[in-house]
C-alpha cells in the first residue's frame, strides 16, 4: 500500500517533467545558424588540429631506418610550438586569431572551454561553448575530422547578461 501511494504521488511530476525534457532536447537538437562566435571557434579548432599535427608528417618516401614520431603535444605544449609562434607573427586574420587564443588555458576563447587529451598514439579534444544553454561544441582528433554537437541533457544555469 505504501509503494502505491508513493507512485501515485510521483506520477503527475513524471508526466509533467517528461514533455518538458523532450521539448528541451528538441530545442537543442536543432543547431541554429552559425554565429560569429561559432565561426571563430571553428577557425580555432582548425588551428588546434594543424598545430597538433605539425612536425609529425614525414616525406612521402619512407625513411630507412624509420625513426619514431614524436608524441602528440599536450594542450599546454601548443603554446610554445613553432606553428603557433609563426601564426602569432602573421599580420592577417590568422595572426589576429592566434594572438586572441589563450593557448594552454582552459578557456582558449572567451566563453569556450577545452578538454584536451594526448599521448603518443593520438589526441582528441572538445571545445564547448559554456554560454550556450545546449552545450554546443566542436570535437576533433588526430584524424582531423571536426564534429559539432550539443549535449543530450541541456544545462540549466544562470548566464550573466554581459557575456551574451
Amino acid at each position: 500500500m505504501g509503494r502505491s501511494i508513493v507512485i501515485f504521488l510521483l506520477a503527475p511530476m513524471l508526466l509533467v517533467s517528461q514533455p518538458q525534457r523532450l521539448a528541451a532536447q528538441e530545442q537543442c537538437s536543432s543547431v541554429g545558424p552559425s554565429s560569429e562566435r561559432r565561426t571563430e571557434a571553428l577557425r580555432a579548432v582548425r588551428m588546434f588540429n594543424s598545430a597538433a599535427t605539425a612536425g609529425r608528417s614525414g616525406p612521402l618516401v619512407p625513411r630507412v631506418p624509420r625513426q619514431p614520431l614524436p608524441p602528440y603535444p599536450s594542450w599546454s605544449d601548443l603554446a610554445t610550438s613553432v606553428s603557433v609562434g609563426t601564426w602569432r607573427t602573421d599580420g592577417g586574420p590568422m595572426g589576429d586569431l592566434a594572438r586572441k587564443i589563450r593557448w594552454g588555458d582552459q578557456e582558449p576563447l572567451p566563453g569556450w572551454q577545452i578538454h584536451w587529451i594526448a599521448n603518443a598514439d593520438g589526441y582528441a579534444f572538445t571545445l564547448t561553448d559554456m554560454r550556450d544553454r545546449c552545450g554546443f561544441s566542436y570535437s576533433s582528433d588526430e584524424r582531423g575530422a571536426i564534429l559539432q554537437g550539443v549535449t543530450l541533457q541541456p544545462r540549466f544555469s544562470v548566464i550573466p547578461a554581459e557575456t551574451q
